[in-house]
């Protein structure tokens, strides 16, 4: 949702990506689990994606782009500017991640299992 350019914090977060399950198709977007205050968390596989500027994102809905860009190695998230992507299994290899995203405060984590 959107006010003034800037996020409220979505009732809903999903994972998309080359490095996922669904690959970029929105209408398969792996759905986080809600821990409450804007915390949404999930286990999945991910598998290395062709390219390291590839990966996966957080997107609010099934029906729009509309989601958060990385900051690499501070495991910080926010809106707008470049379209990148987390490329962690690029990194660390394709297999079981916990990722857990925290969009009141801005951060993420992620886990290999």
């Amino acid at each position: 949702v959107k006010t003034n350019f800037t996020y409220a914090v979505p009732e809903r977060l999903y994972l998309i990506g080359s490095g996922t399950t669904c690959d970029w198709n929105r209408a398969e977007a792996i759905e986080m689990t809600s821990l409450g205050d804007g915390k949404f968390h999930i286990e999945t596989t991910l598998e290395v994606p062709s390219n390291e500027n590839d990966g996966f994102k957080f997107i609010f809905s099934r029906d729009t782009w509309d989601g958060f860009r990385f900051a690499w190695g501070l495991n910080r998230i926010w809106q707008g500017g470049s379209d990148r992507k987390n490329n962690t299994a690029f990194q660390q290899g394709a297999g079981k991640y916990s990722i857990t995203a925290d969009t009141k405060n801005w951060t993420y984590e992620i886990t290999k299992m």
